[in-house]
């Protein structure tokens, strides 16, 4: 899915029918800064509704490379947002 409505979409109805998501991003998944907006919104919506929203993506994914060039997190891999956990726990080692 690349279009941050549809996401959105998929997102709100995953978060009302599961006390927990969790997003697989493909390592070859080109996301805009539009669809990363969109997950920090459903992370808050989902802990508001004490309910989990997480990710998984290899440490050396594009979404990595997005993350960096928007701000979210150092080249190295530390939260540069208050949002920081949500983007570094994303997978095992993604932390670098």
């Amino acid at each position: 899915m690349r279009d941050a409505t549809e996401v959105a979409s998929a997102l709100s109805l995953a978060l009302e029918t599961h006390p927990a998501v969790t997003v697989a991003v493909a390592a070859d998944a080109d996301l805009d800064i539009t669809i990363l907006q969109v997950l920090v919104a459903a992370h808050k919506t989902a802990a508001r509704a004490g309910k989990g929203l997480t990710l998984t993506a290899s440490a050396d994914s594009l979404l990595r490379q997005t993350l960096v060039k928007a701000g979210f997190v150092s080249p190295a891999g530390a939260a540069q947002t208050a949002e920081g956990q949500f983007w570094t726990h994303t997978s095992k080692g993604y932390a670098a």
